[in-house]
C-alpha cells in the first residue's frame, strides 16, 4: 500500500499540533512556513525524528533546518518512502 500525500500531510500536521500545544495551530496546512510557527532547533529535530520513526525512513540531517514548509516536509518524506510498500511500522499491542 503506497503511502498519500494527504496522509503524510495529515500525519505532519497532528505532530505540529502535539509540539504546539500551548500555541494556535488549528491553520496548518501544507503552505505553512516552520519558522512561522516558531519551531525551535529541537521541535524541528523531534518531528522530523518522529516522522522517520512513523514512516521507517532516513531524511538526511541537513535537511531539518532546510525544511522551509510543511509541503517541504512533506516531499521529503513522500521522495523517501517511493514506492516501498506499506512504510509505516507495525504496532504491537
Amino acid at each position: 500500500m503506497k503511502v498519500s500525500k494527504e496522509a503524510v500531510q495529515k500525519k505532519i500536521v497532528e505532530m505540529l499540533r502535539e509540539v504546539l500545544k500551548d500555541q494556535e495551530a488549528s491553520d496548518i496546512n501544507g503552505s505553512t512556513h516552520l519558522n512561522a510557527l516558531g519551531l525551535n532547533s529541537f521541535e524541528r529535530v523531534d518531528l522530523v525524528l518522529s516522522l522517520e520513526k512513523e514512516y521507517n525512513i532516513a531524511i538526511p540531517d541537513k535537511l531539518v533546518f532546510v525544511f522551509q514548509t510543511v509541503e517541504d516536509v512533506m516531499s521529503a518524506i513522500l521522495k523517501a518512502v517511493g514506492d516501498k510498500p506499506d512504510c509505516r511500522k507495525k504496532k504491537i499491542s
